[in-house]
């Protein structure tokens, strides 16, 4: 459970007692009292489950020998390393034998998960194909909020989220001697285990089942007897392992990416002396003494200069030592293994319901305290009203170190009053203080909230502005709605009321829309009969209005087929070409069709139909019209499409709004509202870091530099930011795309 930094004049002289032991034995027996309450150990002759697997019961002995799923694959055997931490917890924790029975291998997982270069002895080297031991604790570290693992000092980068380094393949650990080390102990290793222990079979990469020959090559039934036992035992070690990991989520610095090894500390004696690693645990020692019982317990930390660790740094006795209370809790059902650590992450995170949500928001940690910039939760509420602020030498933990943040005692809150400007929305008496603010007309507006405590101190808070805009609206042209046609396609138009960069579908199609508000789409597909057309608009803010409207198909054959190109931006210096395709697919007898690349204006008469070029050299809306007349005049076919030509000027107008509007937002604060400009997928990532910055949020954007060039296609753009700087100019790129909805969004900034 703990984080270690490799420097080498430390690593060398450490020796296997340090302090991290402790933890060790905490999992241990953890995983004890968890499988002496499961259907394993509780039950172990009536258990269905146990019976299912073709095991008489959980007391049957696998033998000391494993597969390690390297590669390729080895024998391993236990070691005297393991079964020295669990001789610690067997008897006084635990009752249930521990040789080389299932909880025996479940234990020797959740030892060897905590395998480090620091603790764990070379003679183990073997296990970790394909290079000696390596840290394994810096998987062991998952920040539902960031979705992140810890960035460990031994390499710089960052290590794979704790269900990642239990689930994912290649999700590696950074590994400074062997480049990365990926876990041989996965989820999917143990259920390759099983299966190869219930059927003696390996699946080949061609998909063919193959028998397994046991090690050695020894064909019998004894040998065969063997291999099954040692893939079970893999089973279990390897579920160890992962037990190992789903119990460290609950411990909040593993979930805030808290360092807490103890190690490299430069006065063990200080307790307000840096530690490289982080100062040891209190929690995690005080867990330890819980769990065995101990009267005492001492924060050891080891020192840059000497090994071993000095003695004696935050000697803590305890007043009572009751032994930890296992029964009573509800085992947890999620529908697949990820869950378990996180059933959320980002700002969903929240409301998660996983053991890493729920111990990441709930709790502080010594590295992590109140007011913490990256871990809003949790979080004091109201605003510290009849409080008194305590920091400094004030705040310490119970060895005297001092804690970061600020506390603050608040008194109890009476009232919450919010205000537009100087006139009351709202007043209440009742947590939660919040409030929904109906029939708002747009335009902008400043609102306060007002906190008055029992003793009657009241503060208000700093002003928000929030500017509300016009509800979007869309209104499909009249005279289409309840009509019945003889086309298999048919033209729809409206009009819109949304902001700029909104965009419009009819039945999943994207339409063109113009800046004056107007929509079409020359071609929405019929099927026979009735069809049910839905056209929706959708705001760059996630808005959305939609109209419903039924056209009939008749089962008329269409005559003739006329396709246009819709839209386009021109080449910079050059017209547009719009491809007009007409077809006769009923073979109609006719005399001559016209094609009007402008209505009205001049038209190309051809006898032959096919596909011609309408040329634009301005930007603009222009109507395409087609009419097909028989050898006396007559019109027996018309239709009007509907081309936009936009010019590469118009577009990087609009890009480049995109971004002032995004930077005006974050210099007000508004850092929601920002991010509605960015792709979903990148909306937390940058979150995380506009808020980390805080109050200099606004002075770093004003920073950011000038607009000094563009690279735009119709569907991606690249803004290039240039700013000076002493040692020169800066250039910045902003990425931004144009998603499937029709909407422009930021993808890198």
């Amino acid at each position: 459970m703990k984080i270690m930094i490799a420097f080498s004049t430390v690593v060398l002289g450490l020796s296997a007692n340090i302090a991290l032991a402790f933890d060790i034995t905490t999992h241990v027996a953890m995983t004890a009292k968890a499988v002496e309450q499961s259907k394993f150990g509780s039950a172990p002759n009536t258990s269905e489950l146990i019976a299912r697997l073709g095991l008489r019961d959980s007391e049957g002995v696998f033998g000391s020998r494993y597969i390690g799923f390297g590669s390729p694959l080895r024998s391993r055997v236990a070691t005297s390393w393991e079964k020295r931490w669990m001789k610690e917890v067997r008897d006084s924790i635990s009752t249930l034998p521990t040789d080389f029975t299932m909880v025996g291998w479940l234990m020797r997982g959740a030892v060897r998960e905590d395998d480090n270069i620091a603790e764990t002895p070379l003679i183990n080297q073997t296990d970790n194909d394909p290079a000696p031991v390596f840290n394994r604790v810096f998987g062991h570290f998952f920040n539902p909020v960031g979705n992140a693992g810890l960035i460990t000092s031994q390499s710089g980068r960052r290590g794979p989220t704790a269900p990642d380094w239990a689930l994912v393949p290649n999700a590696n650990i950074p590994d400074g001697a062997f480049g990365s080390r990926e876990n041989n102990y996965k989820i999917s290793d143990a259920r390759e285990a099983m299966w190869r222990a219930l059927t003696l079979k390996q699946i080949l990469a061609n998909g063919t089942l193959e028998q397994i020959t046991p090690i050695g090559g020894l064909v019998s039934f004894a040998a065969d007897e063997a291999e099954r036992k040692a893939y079970w035992a893999a089973t279990f070690r390897t579920l160890g392992d992962a037990m190992h990991l789903l119990q460290d989520m609950a411990q909040p610095q593993h979930t805030r990416l808290d360092s807490h090894s103890g190690f490299a500390c430069l006065d063990p004696n200080n307790p307000d002396g840096i530690c490289a690693g982080g100062h040891a645990s209190f929690f995690e020692n005080y867990l330890k003494a819980r769990t065995l019982q101990s009267g005492a317990f001492s924060l050891d930390e080891t020192s840059s200069i000497s090994v071993p660790p000095v003695p004696g740094s935050g000697a803590t006795r305890l007043t009572t030592r009751p032994q930890l209370n296992y029964a009573g809790y509800a085992i947890p059902s999620f529908a697949n293994y990820r869950d378990f650590f996180a059933t959320d992450t980002g700002a969903a995170s929240a409301t998660g319901r996983g053991l890493a949500n729920y111990s990441n928001r709930g709790f502080y940690s010594f590295g992590t305290n109140i007011n913490d910039s990256l871990f809003l939760a949790p979080s004091p509420t109201g605003v510290g009203l009849g409080s008194e602020s305590i920091t400094g030498d004030a705040f310490t933990d119970m060895t005297g170190r001092k804690l970061p943040g600020a506390l603050k005692v608040r008194t109890g809150i009476v009232e919450v009053e919010f205000f537009n400007s100087s006139s009351l929305i709202a007043t209440l008496t009742a947590s939660p203080y919040n409030f929904r603010w109906g029939n708002v007309v747009a335009g902008s507006y400043t609102v306060t909230a007002r906190v008055t405590d029992s003793r009657g101190l009241g503060v208000t808070s700093a002003p928000l502005t929030v500017t509300v805009g016009s509800a979007v609206t869309i209104q499909v042209a009249a005279g289409l709605n309840g009509s019945t046609v003889n086309e298999d396609a048919i033209y729809i138009s409206g009009t819109v009321s949304a902001p700029p960069n909104s965009a419009v579908n009819v039945n999943g199609q994207l339409t063109t829309l113009t800046s004056g508000g107007q929509f079409f789409l020359n071609d929405l597909n019929l099927q026979a009969g009735t069809n049910t057309v839905t056209a929706t608009v959708t705001a760059p803010d996630g808005q959305t209005a939609n109209q419903v409207i039924t056209v009939t198909r008749s089962a008329v054959a269409s005559t003739f087929t006329v396709s246009v190109t819709s839209s386009g931006l021109a080449a910079p210096g050059s017209p547009f070409n719009a491809d007009v395709t007409i077809e006769n697919p009923s073979n109609t007898p006719f005399a001559i069709a016209t094609v009007q690349c402008e209505d009205p204006g001049a038209g190309l008469d051809i006898t032959q139909l096919g596909t011609l070029t309408c040329t634009y050299a301005a930007p603009g809306i222009y109507d395409v019209r087609v009419t097909v007349r028989d050898a006396l005049g007559g019109v027996i076919y018309a239709v009007v499409k509907r081309v936009t030509v936009v010019m590469p000027q118009a577009l990087y107008n609009s890009i480049v709004s995109i971004y002032n509007g995004v930077t005006d937002r974050l210099k007000a604060g508004n850092i929601d509202g920002a991010l509605n400009a960015f792709t979903r997928s990148v909306r937390e990532k940058y979150r995380i870091a506009f808020t980390e910055v805080g109050t200099n949020l606004p002075a770093i954007v004003n920073s950011f530099g000038v607009m000094s060039g563009a690279s735009i296609n119709a569907n991606f753009a690249e803004l290039i930011i240039v700013k000076t700087t002493a040692q020169g100019d800066v250039a910045t790129p902003v990425i931004l795309g144009l998603g499937a909805d029709g909407i422009w969004r930021i993808d890198g900034f």
